[in-house]
């Protein structure tokens, strides 16, 4: 039985088609992710989504491009420019309503489009049959599950469309003015999509310097025009923030302090990518000192494996010489796209497994182009192979199936992560909201204090412990709790630049009837935020 089931696994793929692999990808696509397609919003997608009135009306769109991703007091502000995102977002709530289906759908194909793109990426390179198992890897992976489950991480599948199709017109077409000019389109739609799109920009001049032999200056000029246009926009945007705030724990540290956590992140993607066993939405975790287990540990298991890369390097260069060029080329797309996300530039959580998104192609590639280098010819070698890697993929894309269970509200997902990360502040303030949400109050407030205490520096859990005080009291009628909350916003004052602080002040001073007060705090705030719109919409 097992003979035969492999002699029918051998004639189905010894006929492998380039439409054959399609079907099976999109088969497989289906399969994997259809059971998420009824999943709710999540964490950002309340803030970007749900409570974004900007993000609902279509005639806003133009503002998309003139500031961040989330609503402020001054319209959309942030620390990330992602214009095309927040169209998409608009676009389906136009069509659709406040609806997560659509969304969650329209993601899913997306995924798969990308599956298949990265299929003739690794063709051009590597045989149809490794081509296809690496790109259903890069479909059903784990580490990629939250691409396709999480709304807001739409922007990976997003950039990453625009920009492997670029990358495709390079590869593929002839290089006209025409092709080249769409693609350069392309990278620019890509950078829209999320800052990212710049990797898909090294990518495209690193495969016309190694894999074109004329013109290679010429044909990168093409792409000036679309980063230009793209650094104006971006620098253009004025709800953008530019200067150093406190976004997550890591964010906190010095940059020595943020090279010192690079072999625990490093570490963090290789365990994900080898080992997704525990998968969790939120990573804020930081080390502010060396030892044995935060640093030494992972960077020795880091060494091995960059050894293990340059060794597999060193084995094509002797066996399949041609090769070298495409192995050192998704070498370098691996180092550049993880570079990224090692802190050297603060982002807003220390490490995200769908900030693997990109990387994980330059290992893929790597491991197929080795895998190609080897040269089995043994019947039985081959047939243990194939057991094996069918038994990993079905592996992976269970995984990914029961991951899809822990997404489907955000009760659910925050009640499951955090008992594999309790120490994550976002988390407990996330949960915090929804139990507030849903009338929860008390338990509401016990997930705000922990947050408060995991990361004081944070904005968004320093206002939820303030809040918290606020709502209860004046459910309660209890006067103490009012002041205890005004108090707290006091405190927050000399912490936070921002005009909102002053907003609940005057808000709460009205609500403990001491106009005074309310008086006293729009002052002082209309001086510091003179064009703040809440303080001037508040006349005590």
């Amino acid at each position: 039985m097992q003979k035969e089931g492999l002699t029918l696994f051998k004639k189905f793929f010894g006929q492998l088609t380039n439409k054959k692999a399609f079907y099976i990808l999109v088969i497989v696509g289906i399969v994997t992710f259809c059971f998420s397609l009824f999943n709710g919003f999540v964490a950002d997608d309340i803030s970007q989504i749900v409570t974004n009135p900007k993000v609902q009306s279509i005639s806003n769109i133009i503002s998309f491009f003139r500031g961040g991703t989330y609503l402020g007091n001054e319209g959309l502000n942030g620390l990330y420019y992602k214009p095309l995102l927040l169209a998409f977002f608009s676009l389906s709530i136009n069509i659709f309503g406040l609806n997560a289906f659509p969304l969650h759908l329209f993601q899913l194909i997306l995924h798969i489009t990308n599956a298949v793109l990265v299929f003739y990426l690794f063709k051009h390179f590597i045989s149809r049959k490794i081509s296809l198992f690496l790109s259903l890897l890069f479909l059903i992976h784990p580490i990629n599950s939250e691409s396709v489950f999480y709304i807001s991480g739409l922007q990976e599948p997003l950039f990453f469309f625009f920009g492997i199709s670029s990358l495709l017109l390079i590869l593929y077409k002839n290089h006209t003015s025409r092709n080249l000019i769409r693609a350069s389109l392309l990278v620019l739609l890509s950078l829209l999509s999320k800052e990212g799109g710049s990797l898909f920009f090294l990518a495209i001049v690193l495969s016309i310097l190694f894999f074109q032999n004329k013109n290679r200056i010429k044909d990168m000029l093409f792409f000036i025009p679309s980063i230009i246009l793209y650094l104006l926009l971006r620098l253009s945007a004025p709800g953008i923030v530019t200067n150093h705030v406190i976004f997550s724990p890591i964010s906190s540290l010095s940059l020595t302090q943020r090279i010192m956590n690079i072999p625990s992140l490093f570490y963090f993607y290789l365990t994900k990518f080898l080992y997704p066993k525990d998968l969790v939405f939120s990573y804020n975790n930081i080390i502010t000192k060396i030892d044995l287990t935060n640093f030494y540990f992972p960077l020795f298991v880091d060494v091995i494996f960059v050894l293990v890369i340059i060794s597999c390097g060193l084995y094509i260069f002797l066996k399949n010489r041609k090769h070298i060029f495409a192995y050192i080329f998704f070498c370098l797309w691996f180092a550049y796209g993880i570079s990224l996300y090692m802190q050297v530039i603060p982002l807003d959580m220390s490490a995200s497994e769908r900030w693997f998104y990109f990387p994980i192609i330059g290992v893929l590639g790597m491991f197929g182009l080795f895998i190609q280098s080897l040269h089995v010819k043994s019947v039985d070698i081959k047939n243990i192979l194939i057991v094996f890697l069918s038994i990993m993929l079905f592996s992976l894309g269970f995984r990914s199936v029961i991951r899809g269970l822990d997404w489907q509200n955000p009760i659910t997902l925050y009640t499951h992560d955090l008992q594999l990360n309790k120490n994550d502040y976002l988390i407990h303030s996330d949960l915090g909201y929804e139990l507030y949400r849903s009338g929860n109050l008390n338990e509401a407030k016990a997930e705000f204090e922990k947050s408060y205490k995991l990361f004081p520096e944070s904005i968004i859990s320093y206002d939820s412990y303030c809040l918290i005080d606020a709502i209860i009291g004046q459910k309660q009628g209890n006067k103490e709790l009012l002041v205890k909350a005004i108090q707290c916003y006091e405190g927050m004052v000399t912490h936070f630049n921002s005009g909102a602080i002053y907003d609940r002040l005057v808000t709460l001073s009205l609500l403990n009837n001491d106009i005074k007060a309310a008086r006293k705090y729009r002052t002082e705030g209309l001086i510091k935020f003179p064009n703040d719109p809440g303080l001037l919409n508040i006349n005590p």
